[in-house]
């Protein structure tokens, strides 16, 4: 649909991102349509925006942008359809009161242009809560018709073998918060809908460890064999020569721990393949994506954040993905009764491996 738009209209991509991670699935398909385009940054769009060699601009946001900027910035610019994606991040940095104001633009901007939001509840669940998410869909509710409004619950992006996964972690989630969200007046499917799988291109079978107690030595053995797993003939079909900044695989993690953090960036200093892997915060792992990740998930015993976060991290992998689950230091393994469930409904889809030890 973006391609097709001709005439003297341009497109205003914008997109969540951390620094330094830079995902090119956007440049990657402007690419080969032949659309011109630029990246940016909300500093220079209004230059930008006079351009008319460019079809398209790439809006990266890598800062705290609130609601309240970006609507500043959506009124500067005339003349523009606009894709806001990943704007559950941009909600996080906003009150009710500015997001509800941010709509209101939308909707006026949507009377000349055309208008596309994406926003994953499930995977802004850890900074909006479930309170602030439950708010947010009855506005959603209340300013928009039906028709304005619609659930992308089909996997395109992922191996059937990782949408599977996916769909089990979000099914999960949905059924823990089903009673409550059903007593706002937005559908539920609508807040957190399902996930099917889109195509059956199948893919390596996922390995999940799951640590029973806190080793750092340990996790830094199972990081080390995740990379090991991979060289760069694994990967040498891939057309990506024209751009150098590509990377293979990425490490996810969602720990503030400085041993982990360290334990990281050892590892993947020691690997063959160091110059090919990108290491990622979970906070700005939003717009990222590689053919393969490792994911390093401290559970966080019943918080509501366990669930919604390991699913943003696992997603992020469209074919390989190895999984390490350990638990905080001082507990164990039995202590995250949301894991526990989680896993034994996973054997079935991935490879799950308990160490005792």
């Amino acid at each position: 649909k973006l391609h097709n738009l001709t005439g003297e209209n341009k497109i205003l991509l914008f997109r969540s991102t951390g620094k330094e991670i830079h995902s090119q699935l956007y440049q990657k398909a402007f690419r080969k349509a032949g659309v011109q385009y630029a990246v940016t940054d909300h500093q220079t769009i209004t230059s930008l925006a006079s351009d008319q060699s460019i079809q398209v601009i790439i809006l990266e946001i890598t800062d705290h942008l609130s609601a309240t900027k970006l609507t500043d910035q959506l009124s500067l610019i005339e003349n523009c359809h606009l894709f806001l994606d990943d704007v559950q991040k941009v909600l996080y940095y906003s009150t009710i009161e500015e997001y509800s104001v941010f709509i209101d633009k939308l909707k006026e901007l949507s009377q000349r242009k055309i208008v596309w939001v994406a926003c994953d509840m499930v995977q802004g669940w850890r900074y909006l809560g479930k309170r602030y998410t439950m708010e947010l869909a009855d506005n959603l509710s209340l300013k928009l018709s039906p028709n304005q409004l619609q659930c992308l619950n089909i996997n395109l992006r992922n191996t059937c073998n990782l949408s599977d996964i996916l769909g089990v972690i979000r099914d999960q989630f949905i059924y823990k918060y089903h009673s409550e969200i059903s007593s706002v007046d937005a559908p539920v499917d609508m807040i957190l809908p399902g996930q099917t799988s889109g195509h059956f291109i199948h893919g390596p079978k996922t390995v999940i460890h799951a640590l029973n107690y806190y080793d750092v030595n340990a996790i830094r053995d199972l990081l080390d064999s995740g990379l090991g797993r991979f060289d760069l003939n694994d990967f040498q079909d891939l057309d990506e020569s024209d751009n150098s900044a590509f990377k293979i695989l990425g490490v996810v993690y969602n720990s503030t721990s400085r041993d982990i953090a360290s334990l990281v960036e050892d590892s993947v200093n020691d690997s063959e393949i160091k110059d090919m892997v990108t290491v990622c915060d979970n906070v700005y792992s939003y717009s990222a994506e590689w053919p393969a990740a490792v994911v390093l998930h401290q559970m966080w015993g019943d918080s509501d954040n366990n669930l919604p976060t390991l699913y943003l991290a696992i997603s992020r992998a469209r074919v390989h993905c190895s999984v390490i689950l350990y638990p905080d230091d001082g507990e164990t393994y039995d202590d995250n009764r949301d894991m526990r469930d989680l896993l034994d409904k996973l054997k079935d889809h991935a490879h799950v491996i308990l160490h005792e030890d």
